[in-house]
């Protein structure tokens, strides 16, 4: 049996939950948007499919590595919605000219930053964090503050479409605009 997620592992695997949360809760909340009634009570069936697989594979995975387990299965979960969810937002755009999944493509440049920080602040964990006192654990953090700039700037430079939304929603082109 893996340990029971007292700790970082129970809070990393509770991280990628509340991420997958967030994007099936939007995914979703456009498929039933754009279903008809008939879409929508198949949709229903298949959730409760679904719901029976979840209970069979929390089972399966809390016996297994206690209540991070669980937390997987509802991963798991939330993974298979997400991407019921993404199919159909596929064909229901499919003869349409517009193409809103496209935006959920990631240069490979932030790809890499991604897997570089996660591997850099994995072996700093080992070696930093937290046995070996307040000095290593201080740059345990350091490392990850560097990882964290390196990634949002390496977002900053290639994804130009994300910052230009962002800029819009936070009103920093209108206060640019004004100042000129």
């Amino acid at each position: 049996m893996l340990s029971s997620g007292s700790g970082p592992v129970l809070l990393r695997s509770y991280c990628l939950y509340v991420l997958l949360l967030a994007v099936n809760g939007v995914t979703e909340c456009f498929t039933f948007a754009a279903m008809s009634k008939e879409e929508v009570d198949r949709y229903n069936f298949t959730m409760l499919a679904l719901s029976s697989s979840f209970l069979v594979l929390s089972y399966l995975l809390t016996r297994w590595c206690g209540s991070v387990g669980f937390i997987l299965a509802n991963c798991f979960n939330m993974g298979i919605r997400i991407t019921q969810s993404l199919c159909f937002i596929h064909r229901y755009y499919e003869r349409s000219p517009h193409r809103p999944l496209v935006g959920l493509y990631l240069s490979p440049a932030l790809l890499g930053a991604f897997a570089l920080s996660g591997g850099i602040t994995g072996v700093s964990e080992v070696f930093l964090c937290c046995e070996q006192g307040w000095p290593a654990r201080l740059a345990h953090v350091a490392v990850g503050a560097f990882c964290l700039g390196m990634t949002l700037g390496t977002a900053f430079l290639t994804e130009t479409k994300l910052i230009r939304f962002v800029r819009t929603q936070l009103g920093v082109s209108r206060l640019a605009d004004k100042t000129s």
